[in-house]
């Protein structure tokens, strides 16, 4: 049971009459005026201005709490209300954690925030009949009314291709500012400012040539700084740059891939595989294309002529062989029958001879000495006339 206060009025005899007939209707008289309290014992708050009130019942429940601009993490925070009359002041309750450093009883509090500790803050006002019912107010994050700061955007892209533009949504709250960062390291440290125009909603990333994280910050007029959720742009590499390797009139890549784009005389063929047996002359290129689809660069252009085999088929040749293969640089050349006034050529990757012999004639075994040539593959040509056979042969050591 609250005491009774004690009120020292100087009133005229109508107005004591007025008061005297309010007090017979079962009111009861508080002292009123602007919402500005202090404490002076057993929760019982003082008017610092006279007046009139008639109490009939507890307050209403207290105006919307509104917050500070000052919206940082660990920072400080003022909440208020809007002030009432025949209160006696306002009773204040935070999340755990918080502190309130001034203002308690009053219609604004200073308060200590505690980082990434959320919840409500209610406040209610007391009078001699009874509690008002608690305005609140749900602080959901470490920038309070700040929702809606994400981003989207993830995607995967080839190197040196533009990636597609992070959007970003708009938050609540403000005035911010914005600052798009990026980070080569992973998604929780190691962030940057962004290249380029970074302090729109939105980001272009441009071309990229590594995998990178993107997160938007926004910031507040007093500094405060909140960060999005990341987004990642991954990067592809593309398959590094074929060379040609020639048997016969077969082409092959030398880097494998999901696929293939030949090119002729600078016009792309319709070939898509790893070999390609021409069927003209000309200057041939290739370019592999990875499972994701990014490309290589164009392979050198190698000028290739087509070859007449002189025969139908190479089932006359299959008993001619080059052993050891591999071979560590000695090579034997094996026959079914002898070869008359025969050239043979030794072709690199690249398409260029580094070596031939002339032969009057080629018996049943011949060797050669290759020990000055590099680790690799190698085409092995003979022609004698209008016929010629060609094999691969690999250099080890």
């Amino acid at each position: 049971m609250r005491k009774p206060l004690l009120y020292r009025l100087g009133i005229s005899f109508p107005l004591f009459l007025v008061l005297l007939a309010s007090l017979c209707a079962g009111a009861t008289p508080r002292t009123a005026g602007p919402a500005n309290f202090s404490p002076i014992k057993n929760g019982v708050y003082t008017n610092q201005f006279w007046g009139i009130a008639f109490l009939t019942g507890p307050p209403q429940k207290p105006g919307n709490i509104v917050a500070s601009a000052m919206l940082c993490s660990d920072g400080i925070v003022y909440f208020s209300v809007p002030i009432q009359v025949g209160v006696y002041g306002f009773i204040w309750s935070l999340p755990n954690g918080w502190a309130i450093l001034s203002g308690q009883g009053t219609n604004r509090i200073q308060v200590q925030l505690r980082a990434n500790t959320f919840g409500v803050i209610s406040v209610y006002a007391p009078n001699e009949l009874g509690d008002s019912p608690p305005a609140t107010l749900a602080w959901p994050s470490d920038m309070g009314p700040a929702i809606g700061n994400t981003v989207t955007g993830e995607q995967e892209v080839c190197a040196g291709a533009t990636a597609s533009l992070l959007t970003g949504g708009i938050p609540a709250g403000g005035p911010y500012t914005y600052r798009w960062e990026r980070s080569t390291a992973g998604s929780s440290s190691g962030y940057t400012p962004a290249a380029g125009v970074n302090n729109s909603k939105d980001y272009s990333p441009g071309a990229l040539a590594v995998t990178i994280w993107f997160r938007r910050k926004i910031i507040t007029t007093d500094g405060c700084e909140a960060a999005s959720n990341t987004v990642k742009v991954a990067v592809s590499a593309p398959p590094i740059k074929p060379s040609i390797v020639r048997e016969g009139n077969t082409l092959t890549s030398s880097v494998a891939g999901a696929s293939y784009q030949w090119i002729l005389n600078g016009n792309n063929l319709s070939a898509t595989t790893k070999e390609l047996v021409i069927a003209a002359s000309g200057s041939y290129q290739v370019r592999v294309v990875s499972e994701k689809g990014c490309l290589s660069a164009i392979s050198n252009p190698q000028q290739f002529n087509l070859q007449p085999t002189g025969i139908k088929s190479d089932s006359e040749w299959k008993a001619f062989h080059l052993v050891p293969n591999p071979s560590g640089g000695r090579v034997g050349l094996e026959t079914d029958r002898p070869w008359f006034k025969a050239e043979l050529m030794v072709i690199d990757a690249m398409g260029k001879v580094i070596y031939k012999e002339f032969f009057q004639s080629i018996s049943t075994k011949e060797e050669i000495d290759l020990g000055n040539l590099p680790i690799g593959s190698y085409s092995v040509q003979i022609r004698s006339g209008e016929a010629m056979i060609s094999r691969r042969l690999l250099i080890a050591r």
